[in-house]
């Protein structure tokens, strides 16, 4: 379904926008300007088909996870004020589903946030990561993640992108929420982390497949993968939220 793309010329080579963006990023290897690359590429390329007359897909930049838990046990803390605390993603993929009023603003009825986006630079060549690279970034995302499972108890899978310049690799984490505490808080238990609820960040079989198995791909690269493996994922985000489209549960993608 998807692999007979690649190889054909896809619609990212001849984006002049994304074309300015890499460059102007490849140029200067400060981060802040691979968010215009990435924010062309998810929003023009990943998603550009995903919007309805009712469901918004929207790319939002650095959007607050944030989570309220009973600070009853905390001495600390004022009796009956509740305590916050939060993350804050590069970006974050939320759908929302609206109501239209020929009489009045659109009013959001429910929204979700589907997938993470972390950013970073071009690594430098004297870095020597594991083989694959993105590793590093892991714990950062798993906390991310948990934030937004702790947030919205309908949220059963997230998805994550982590970009190193042109490079970048999705995985999907699942909800551990039999395992996770309403009052957690790492105030309270300075030996908790992430790691141990097991939120292991899994690649899908059909992207370690497309990738040749190194489990990233090069955004701009001539034979269309990155283009193939947008189209899947979106798909996949898709199948996985249909309620969202009003979309009846359909087998789009293989797992």
């Amino acid at each position: 379904m998807y692999s007979s793309q690649i190889g054909q010329d896809h619609s990212m080579l001849r984006d002049i926008a994304l074309a300015a963006a890499v460059a102007a990023a490849h140029e200067d290897h400060r981060e802040f300007l691979w968010y215009g690359v990435w924010t062309i590429a998810i929003k023009d390329h990943m998603f550009y088909r995903c919007n309805t007359s009712t469901t918004a897909c929207n790319l939002v930049p650095q959007y607050v996870l944030q989570r309220e838990y009973d600070p009853s046990s905390d001495e600390s803390t004022a009796e009956g004020k509740p305590k916050r605390e939060w993350v804050i993603p590069d970006f974050v993929l939320v759908l929302q589903r609206l109501h239209l009023s020929s009489i009045g603003p659109a009013t959001i009825m429910r929204q979700k946030v589907v997938m993470i986006v972390e950013i970073k630079p071009i690594r430098p060549k004297h870095f020597r990561f594991p083989m694959i690279p993105f590793t590093p970034i892991f714990p950062q995302v798993r906390r991310q993640a948990l934030f937004a499972f702790a947030s919205n108890p309908t949220l059963n899978t997230v998805g994550s992108i982590i970009t190193f310049g042109n490079m970048w690799t999705y995985g999907e984490i699942r909800s551990p929420m039999d395992q996770l505490l309403s009052s957690w808080s790492e105030a309270k238990d300075p030996t908790w982390s992430p790691e141990k609820l097991k939120m292991t960040i899994r690649i899908p079989r059909y992207l370690q497949k497309l990738s040749e198995h190194k489990c990233f791909f090069n955004l701009m690269d001539r034979g269309g993968k990155s283009a193939v493996a947008f189209q899947y994922i979106a798909d996949r985000i898709k199948e996985r939220e249909s309620d969202f489209w009003g979309l009846p549960i359909q087998q789009l993608t293989r797992r």
